[in-house]
């Protein structure tokens, strides 16, 4: 062991006292924010989801890797690992009663050009013209349905298109919709697939997906999607 007078010795071997310093200023780092090990294994939710919430909050040292079933293990400085243990324990909820509202609608830029059908709220249809440069807006189909977190969707709105996906699970008012299709039903050649992507809704907030042959086009498909919390039956 070196005391202070050991240092004063060594002072003519600058590269000796040159190496333990900088030991000595790694050692402090880490001592003041050293590493720390978080397992979990998770009783409701998917690991892999949760895989991808954990890397977002790591550090730049930071990792995390599957482990068995349904676990993960956490590898961080021990002032960002209580953080995601935290996180970890809100993602890991029972699975949630929710309320998902659909809406396939048509939009164009002539009124005798829209196909007869249910108007969209006045509201929703003031805020796409702010925003579109369609003025008219049908509603095509309209579904209203209690989804629980995690479950495999498939649902026809009206007579020709359907959506499909899986649903992630809802943590600070957000939530993931998996694989997202919308699909055009037709008797020849059969379906087509119109979208194939992942979404990210906010709770309450309406969201809105336009499909149309060209940036110039004078018609229109939009999917409107919005979730909330339903209530449980007892």
């Amino acid at each position: 062991m070196l005391d202070s007078g050991s240092a004063f010795r060594l002072r003519p071997r600058l590269g000796a006292i040159v190496l333990i310093v900088a030991w000595s200023t790694v050692a402090g780092a880490q001592t003041a924010d050293p590493f720390a090990v978080h397992a979990a294994e998770l009783e409701y939710q998917s690991a892999v989801e949760a895989m991808g919430l954990v890397h977002a909050q790591l550090s730049p040292d930071g990792v995390v890797e599957l482990r068995g079933a349904n676990g993960l293990v956490v590898r961080d400085h021990r002032s960002n690992i209580e953080a995601i243990r935290r996180l970890l324990d809100e993602f890991d909820h029972p699975s949630r009663l929710l309320d998902l509202e659909l809406q396939v609608v048509q939009a164009s830029t002539a009124e005798e050009s829209a196909t007869p059908g249910e108007a969209l709220p006045d509201e929703l249809s003031r805020r796409l013209r702010e925003l579109l440069r369609y003025e008219h807006f049908t509603v095509l189909g309209h579904a209203r349905v209690s989804v629980r977190e995690r479950e495999e969707v498939s649902y026809r709105l009206g007579h020709d298109y359907r959506v499909a996906f899986r649903l992630g699970a809802m943590l600070h008012h957000n939530l993931k919709l998996f694989g997202f299709q919308v699909i055009r039903l037709a008797e020849n050649p059969g379906e087509r697939q119109l979208l194939h992507t992942d979404l990210a809704l906010t709770e309450n907030k309406p969201m809105v997906l336009g499909l149309a042959p060209s940036e110039s086009s004078d018609h229109a498909l939009m999917v409107v999607l919005q979730v909330g919390t339903a209530e449980e039956t007892p």
